[in-house]
């Protein structure tokens, strides 16, 4: 039997005693649906049946089903029965087959019903492991939005500004905005050693494992001499030498010249690098004064 819906409920006879009903919703507008005696009328808060959709109720004994549209039209399409109803699936043209039950455990029958979903494209079906559960798989990544941040986009900015970050062969220009940042008042934690000096003539001080830095020289001398850093091997480093401060030497035309009682320091930033790995540094001295104080350095792998 059919039922013309429209947007004032209306109701039509079951025809019969039957305990269940399958209500096929034929138009292409909502239906909402209520069964009940023979003044029931529906309203748009009581079952809906999607446009092109069916639905299988218990008539419950009711005598009369009743249906009404939010707008427009449609028409049901209504078939009484027993039981559970056989719903079947398919499309105009294709074939179509009654969905089937089997035991727990059994095979899975010819014309069987799956649980799926999709993930945007093709149908996939709920996968069971081999202990007998249920395996949900992972979604796919979501898409991120524009001008997120991600390994290959990070960016830094107070709201207004953008730092801007360059190829270590790029020049910066006048017009890149870049990150505004002061010293820590906070001792370095990058040169934790020091080297205490109190020598009369020159002297191997230190021998590195690594590349050595320089962070920081305090020295005093008690008379004036010329005095001159440098890093090497070999005796007072002598082979290979590399010059710090002053000169390869120190004598009376070569090395920085300390007044008496004056001296150099205290530090350097950013700390000085040796030049070569594993080099000895030593102190050149022209004379025999004393010359006292010390070296802050790190030995850097």
């Amino acid at each position: 039997m059919g039922l013309s819906v429209a947007t004032s409920s209306a109701n039509v006879a079951f025809g019969d005693a039957n305990s269940s009903a399958i209500v096929d919703n034929k138009g292409v507008n909502d239906a909402f649906v209520a069964v009940g005696g023979a003044g029931v009328t529906a309203t748009t808060t009581a079952l809906r049946i999607p446009a092109g959709s069916a639905v299988a109720i218990a008539t419950g004994g009711n005598a009369k089903l009743a249906a009404v549209t939010a707008s427009s039209t449609t028409t049901l399409l209504i078939t009484t029965g027993t039981g559970l109803p056989a719903l079947t699936y398919g499309s105009s043209g294709g074939s179509s087959a009654n969905a089937s039950v089997g035991a727990t455990g059994s095979a899975v029958p010819g014309s069987g019903t799956y649980l799926g979903g999709t993930n945007g494209g093709n149908l996939q079906g709920v996968a069971v492991n081999g202990s007998g559960q249920v395996a949900i798989q992972a979604p796919p990544s979501l898409p991120l939005p524009s001008g997120a941040a991600t390994a290959a986009n990070q960016t830094v900015n107070d709201g207004t500004n953008t730092a801007k970050v360059e190829a270590a062969s790029t020049r910066p220009a006048a017009a890149d905005k870049a990150l505004v940042v002061t010293l820590s008042p906070n001792p370095p934690t990058y040169c934790p050693n020091s080297l205490p000096v109190n020598i009369t003539a020159s002297t191997d001080l230190h021998s590195f494992t690594n590349t050595g830095f320089i962070c920081s020289i305090v020295l005093v001398v008690a008379g004036q001499e010329q005095v001159s850093i440098i890093e090497g091997t070999g005796t007072v480093c002598a082979t290979g030498t590399a010059v710090l401060w002053g000169a390869s030497t120190a004598d009376s035309t070569h090395g920085m010249p300390l007044a008496a009682n004056g001296g150099m320091g205290p530090s350097f930033n950013p700390p000085l690098p040796m030049k070569t790995s594993a080099d000895h540094l030593c102190i050149l001295k022209s004379g025999s004064n004393l010359l006292s104080g010390a070296i802050w350095y790190a030995d850097a792998s």
